[in-house]
C-alpha cells in the first residue's frame, strides 16, 4: 500500500503492485514511433547520439521511480527511459527478469532468436560462472547483453544438460526427469531415505529451494511450517530434476491468500473508521 488519503467524503487508497525497484524487468515499448534515451532522469536530457527504443522493442531494465534504467550497447553506458509521459504509458511491463549463473564450463553462445543454430558469433558469449539477467520464455532466456543492446537468447538446456542453473536460495519449480522417480531424504545424504512416504514420481512438478546439489522441499508447501525433506538434483551425472521456470521470491506464510485476506480486512477497517458518516 502506497498511501491512504481522507478527502472528507471519500477515502482514497493507493496501491502499488507491479514495478519493483531494484529488480530487472522486461518491458515493451507501447508508444509510436518510440522513446528517446535520456542521459539522466530528466525528460529534456535526451541522448540524440543514439537511436531510441522503437515501438514494439523489448527492453530490460531496473525501475527507478518513474524511470527505467537501461544498459545500452554504447560501451555499456547507462541511459534512462520514461515509463510514462503526460498520462500515457510508454513502456508496458511484460515479464520479470532474474539472475541465472552459467553452469557449463564451455560457456554459451548468444542467439539472435530462439533457435540453436541462429548463433551470434559477432560477440562474446556467456562464460562459465557468469550471472545472466533475463526473462524466461519457454526453454530460453531472453537477455539484453551490454555489448549488443538488442534482445538476444540463451538456451536454458541442451540435449538434457542444464546450461543455466536456477539460483540457490529462491523458490523454483522443478519436474522429475528420471523414469524411476526419486525417494525423499530426511537430510542431504543419499543414504538417509524416507521410505515411510511415496517419492516424487516421473513427470511430477516439485516446488523447492536449491541448496547446493539438493532441492529442499516443504511437504505441506512453503506457505506453511510443514516438515522439510530433500531431493537430489543429480546422481552419477544424471539430471534427476529439471528446472521449469524462473525463480520466485521465497514465500513466507503471508505471501499467499492469507496476505491478501489481511490486506482486505485492513482496508475494510480503514473504510469503517474514515468513511462517510
Amino acid at each position: 500500500m502506497q498511501s491512504v488519503e481522507d478527502n472528507g467524503r471519500t477515502l482514497e487508497i493507493y496501491l502499488h503492485t507491479t514495478n519493483v525497484p531494484g529488480r530487472v524487468n522486461k518491458y515493451q515499448v507501447s508508444t509510436s514511433p518510440g522513446i528517446a534515451y535520456r542521459f539522466s532522469r530528466n525528460l529534456a536530457d535526451t541522448d540524440d547520439t543514439m537511436k531510441g527504443a522503437l515501438y514494439g522493442d523489448t527492453i530490460l531494465g531496473v525501475v527507478e521511480g518513474r524511470w527505467l534504467a537501461v544498459r545500452t550497447a554504447i560501451a555499456g553506458k547507462q541511459r534512462y527511459l520514461p515509463l510514462e509521459k503526460d498520462g500515457e504509458i510508454l513502456l508496458d511491463m511484460s515479464g520479470r527478469a532474474t539472475a541465472y549463473p552459467v553452469s557449463i564450463p564451455s560457456g554459451i553462445a548468444y542467439r539472435f532468436s530462439k533457435k540453436l543454430t541462429n548463433r551470434d558469433d559477432t560477440m562474446k558469449g556467456a562464460l562459465y560462472g557468469d550471472t545472466i539477467f533475463g526473462v524466461v520464455e519457454g526453454s530460453w532466456l531472453a537477455v539484453t547483453p551490454a555489448t549488443a543492446g538488442n534482445l538476444r537468447y540463451l538456451p536454458l538446456e541442451k540435449d538434457g544438460e542444464i546450461l543455466l542453473e536456477c539460483l540457490a536460495g529462491h523458490l523454483n519449480a522443478f519436474q522429475v526427469s528420471t523414469s524411476s522417480g526419486i525417494a525423499y531424504r530426511f537430510s542431504r545424504n543419499l543414504a538417509d531415505r524416507d521410505d515411510t512416504m511415496k517419492g516424487a514420481l516421473y513427470g511430477d512438478t516439485i516446488r523447492g529451494v536449491v541448496e547446493g546439489s539438493w532441492l529442499a522441499v516443504k511437504l505441506d508447501g512453503w506457505s506453511t511450517s510443514g516438515q522439510q525433506r530433500y531431493l537430489p538434483l543429480r546422481r552419477n551425472g544424471q539430471i534427476l530434476l529439471k528446472c521449469l521456470k524462473h525463480r520466485e521470491k521465497h514465500q513466507t506464510p503471508l505471501d499467499g491468500p492469507l496476505e491478501r485476506l489481511l490486506v482486505f480486512a485492513f482496508l475494510v477497517v480503514l473504510a469503517l473508521l474514515f468513511g462517510p458518516r
